[in-house]
């Protein structure tokens, strides 16, 4: 019976030749959708039911499992049974830049969007992008979108930062892009609609080896490489907070390593980009650095392994990060008050052993405090 076997692996291996040819023969989608996912329920029924629902008439839908093991694969296998424009790509916990990359390799589309497995989009959310970015002859599209919060129950529709109907020029670009951590230009990278041909040509990818803000990474990069980027008026991507969302895990292992690689890669764009508004862009990042990612980041270390939190906080204080953000931080007129001016200060000076006891006697002794 061998014959029978070999003769069924003759017909597969014919089929999917023949499938291959059909699809370099057909004309490359419109759009093409990246949608990485691991363990995704049960977020993922909302995601897909929307794209697969889309009004514009030509677009693929990339979806780069995990290996996830909640159902989402077996899920996203009996949708792309009735959907043609499915095609599901495998990685094995690779986390979810790489996921993106992949997805990249594959894309034929014209232009790429990027959806969340735990969000969802409006129904004209790809054609009405695709038809501004067409029309106005864009590389790059932004657009607003939906802050959904499901932990508070609100819902909030946030404006493009750009005014919506015309391109953007290069000057307006810098101008935001050196006070980047303020205007927020580059979060939500998923609100925008990138050209291939501008990814592609640029090589432009998802740092693989970062963990935490390596989209806002990926839409600086394409933002500042962009041709012409303009804006849509359009509000049509839900962006779901939920308690399993990254920003709301109790520790991030790799948070600091992350943080600290993202802040070299967006120092040196901006050495090669921003050039004439550098000083501004200095200081926005070390205020940003100071104020915002430091609290952030000794949290982090606390909400920690008590054994692991010694070395991970001589790693920060030592950090080069840390030496450039008050190198360009005027710390005698911070904004910061009380307790948090206390550890900056101690910071400053690498007290280490003060720096340790003012966290565990005082502010993480606060916080246990409230949550108990």
């Amino acid at each position: 019976m061998d014959w029978l076997k070999h003769g069924k692996n003759a017909l597969d291996l014919g089929r999917a030749f023949s499938a291959h040819k059909k699809l370099k023969k057909s004309p490359p989608p419109k759009v093409s959708v990246i949608v990485p996912f691991y363990n995704a329920m049960p977020h993922f029924a909302d995601c897909l039911s929307s794209l697969c629902h889309q009004t514009l008439d030509s677009y693929e839908i990339i979806l780069v499992d995990d290996r996830s093991d909640d159902g989402s694969s077996a899920f996203s296998q009996i949708y792309s049974e009735f959907s043609d424009k499915i095609k599901i790509l495998y990685q094995y916990h690779a986390g979810v830049s790489a996921a993106r990359n992949k997805g990249l390799q594959a894309a034929r589309g014209e232009f790429v969007a990027f959806v969340d497995a735990d969000d969802y989009v409006e129904p004209d959310f790809l054609e009405e992008l695709y038809m501004s970015a067409r029309s106005q002859g864009a590389d790059l599209l932004t657009s607003g979108f939906f802050k959904d919060d499901k932990v508070s129950g609100q819902s909030q529709a946030i404006s493009p930062f750009f005014e919506p109907g015309s391109f953007i020029s290069k000057t307006d670009i810098s101008a935001a892009a050196a006070r980047m951590h303020q205007t927020q230009v580059f979060n939500y990278f998923w609100r925008n609609l990138y050209s291939n041909d501008l990814i592609k040509k640029n090589k432009i990818r998802f740092d693989e080896d970062m963990s935490v803000g390596e989209d806002t990474l990926f839409c600086m990069e394409c933002m500042l490489k962009a041709k012409r980027v303009a804006a849509s008026d359009l509000i049509g991507y839900h962006y779901r907070i939920h308690p399993g969302s990254t920003m709301r895990q109790e520790h991030i292992d790799t948070l600091f390593p992350s943080l600290q690689k993202q802040f070299r890669a967006k120092l040196q764009l901006a050495q090669i980009h921003l050039a004439d508004y550098l000083d501004e862009y200095n200081d926005d990042l070390a205020r940003h650095g100071l104020e915002v990612l430091l609290p952030l980041i000794i949290k982090n270390i606390y909400k920690g392994p008590e054994e692991e939190r010694t070395e991970e906080l001589k790693t920060v204080l030592e950090s080069d990060f840390l030496s450039f953000c008050f190198d360009h931080y005027d710390l005698e007129n911070s904004p910061v008050k009380s307790t948090d001016l206390i550890l900056l200060r101690l910071v400053k000076k690498k007290r280490f052993q003060l720096t340790d006891l003012l966290c565990r006697r005082v502010i993480f002794k606060k916080e246990k405090g409230k949550e108990e």
